[in-house]
């Protein structure tokens, strides 16, 4: 494998593939919907342009955070089936596809599930977010032939000092305004950002993917467990518990996110021979926000 393609490629976890991935002698194809994108990049638009790639990693949908408008909404569905439909199509009308897709999806899938562990063959759940992976998936499948193999990551947050909901939540605990949501008690899964890249580039190789693969740390933990883990690297109590009527009169559904309890299983990543390099929450927020503490907090 000597060339692959990602799309969302500016962003977050975008970056730190494609670091990745040149850091091992790869060559990227950036896909942007910008027609002042990269010298490497080549345009988001229908026909696809996949000519010559080995493997692509499909990143690219509207950001989950933010006021969940109708509007919103309707953007975060569709920028995932249409933009997935327009891979699908751009593999299947190739005599040569790439060997491998892999695309970002969501634990998001499971619904609300309570204290269940979740092996990547359990149901679907239900809501807005377990819809939108269903058919995100489910249109990321279609492209799976003798020639292609198609993998779909189902990632928890994403655990980044740059960016993310991660950070905004450390500044909130910097801020003495951090707390527990709801009861608490609501699973939460998570991966440390250089993981996810790292099983996103694992992915590629290992034929052993395919279909669904739980994309989340081994330790995954309670809302009060994240609390307190965030709490202890950024040096402040966690006093100011958050009501979850009051989140959901604010959020609306975006509160699911922070109330929903769902407790993945990284079966089939680990079963792969894949190993966490961050599988604990405490190592993960260390590393990602213990040097800020002691750069610019102290």
């Amino acid at each position: 494998m000597k060339t692959v393609g990602v799309t969302g490629a500016s962003g977050l976890l975008g970056k730190a593939i494609t670091a990745r991935l040149e850091a091992n002698g790869l060559e990227v194809v950036t896909f942007s919907r910008r027609p002042e994108g990269s010298s490497g990049s080549r345009r988001f638009v229908r026909p696809l342009d996949l000519g010559g790639l080995d493997a692509l990693i499909h990143l690219a949908g509207e950001p989950i955070l933010g006021a969940w408008t109708r509007a919103r909404k309707r953007r975060i569905l569709e920028s995932r089936e249409e933009g997935t439909q327009m891979v699908v199509e751009a593999i299947r009308s190739m005599q040569c596809p790439p060997a491998v897709l892999v695309s970002a999806s969501g634990a998001n899938y499971y619904g609300d599930s309570g204290n269940a562990e979740l092996s990547e063959e359990a149901p679907a759940g239900a809501g807005f977010l377990s819809e939108v992976v269903c058919r995100w998936e489910g249109a990321a499948m279609q492209a799976e032939s003798e020639a292609t193999r198609v993998a779909c990551l189902r990632l928890g947050m994403v655990l980044a000092a740059d960016g993310g909901a991660a950070k905004l939540l450390f500044r909130l605990f910097r801020s003495g305004l951090g707390g527990r949501v709801g009861s608490g008690r609501q699973w939460m899964p998570w991966i440390h950002i250089d993981d996810a890249a790292a099983l996103f580039v694992h992915a590629l190789d290992c034929q052993r993917l395919g279909g669904p693969v739980n994309a989340v740390a081994p330790g995954v933990v309670t809302n009060a467990e994240f609390t307190k883990a965030m709490a202890r690297v950024a040096r402040r109590p966690a006093i100011l518990p958050v009501p979850a009527l009051a989140l959901r009169t604010v959020l609306g559904g975006l509160s699911d996110l922070a109330l929903h309890s769902i407790r993945p299983v990284a079966t089939k990543a680990t079963g792969s021979g894949f190993s966490f390099r961050y599988p604990g929450i405490d190592e993960a927020l260390e590393d990602l926000f213990g040097a800020v503490h002691c750069r610019n907090c102290s």
